[in-house]
Protein backbone atom coordinates (compact mmCIF):
# COMPACT_ATOMS: atom_id res chain seq x y z
CA UNK A 1 0.00 0.00 0.00
CA UNK A 2 0.93 3.48 -0.55
CA UNK A 3 0.20 6.76 0.82
CA UNK A 4 1.08 10.39 -0.90
CA UNK A 5 -0.24 13.87 -0.50
CA UNK A 6 -0.29 16.85 -1.97
CA UNK A 7 -0.80 20.35 -0.82
CA UNK A 8 -4.81 19.78 -0.77
CA UNK A 9 -5.50 15.99 -1.41
CA UNK A 10 -4.40 12.72 -0.48
CA UNK A 11 -4.00 9.23 -2.41
CA UNK A 12 -3.87 5.91 -1.77
CA UNK A 13 -3.38 2.70 -3.15
CA UNK A 14 -5.97 -0.11 -2.46
CA UNK A 15 -4.48 -3.31 -1.39
CA UNK A 16 -5.81 -4.31 -5.21
CA UNK A 17 -3.67 -1.62 -6.70
CA UNK A 18 -6.19 0.93 -8.07
CA UNK A 19 -6.35 5.15 -6.56
CA UNK A 20 -8.26 6.00 -4.08
CA UNK A 21 -7.86 10.24 -3.56
CA UNK A 22 -9.86 12.22 -0.80
CA UNK A 23 -9.83 15.97 0.42
CA UNK A 24 -10.08 19.63 -0.41
CA UNK A 25 -8.38 19.34 -3.94
CA UNK A 26 -10.90 16.50 -4.68
CA UNK A 27 -14.03 18.29 -3.62
CA UNK A 28 -13.48 21.70 -5.42
CA UNK A 29 -11.46 20.58 -8.51
CA UNK A 30 -12.51 16.92 -9.45
CA UNK A 31 -9.30 15.53 -8.43
CA UNK A 32 -11.11 12.10 -7.78
CA UNK A 33 -13.41 11.30 -11.08
CA UNK A 34 -9.92 11.85 -13.15
CA UNK A 35 -8.39 8.90 -11.15
CA UNK A 36 -7.98 6.01 -13.34
CA UNK A 37 -9.30 2.63 -12.14
CA UNK A 38 -6.52 0.15 -13.20
CA UNK A 39 -3.75 -0.88 -10.87
CA UNK A 40 -0.69 0.71 -10.06
CA UNK A 41 2.63 -0.36 -8.16
CA UNK A 42 3.71 2.81 -6.81
CA UNK A 43 2.29 6.73 -6.44
CA UNK A 44 3.48 9.97 -5.66
CA UNK A 45 1.78 13.74 -5.30
CA UNK A 46 2.80 17.29 -5.87
CA UNK A 47 0.78 20.25 -5.02
CA UNK A 48 -2.27 19.51 -7.28
CA UNK A 49 -1.64 16.68 -9.54
CA UNK A 50 -0.68 12.84 -8.71
CA UNK A 51 1.59 10.37 -10.75
CA UNK A 52 1.60 6.64 -10.39
CA UNK A 53 3.00 3.88 -11.70
CA UNK A 54 2.18 1.04 -13.84
CA UNK A 55 3.70 -2.34 -13.33
CA UNK A 56 6.08 -2.08 -16.42
CA UNK A 57 6.98 1.51 -15.53
CA UNK A 58 5.10 3.34 -17.15
CA UNK A 59 3.82 6.36 -15.79
CA UNK A 60 0.23 8.12 -15.57
CA UNK A 61 -0.78 11.48 -13.88
CA UNK A 62 -3.70 13.45 -12.98
CA UNK A 63 -5.37 16.42 -11.18
CA UNK A 64 -4.99 19.45 -12.65
CA UNK A 65 -1.96 20.56 -14.74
Amino acid sequence: MALSSGYGHTCALRPDGTPVCWGWEVASHGHNPRAPSEPFVALTSSSSHTCALRADGSPVCWGQN
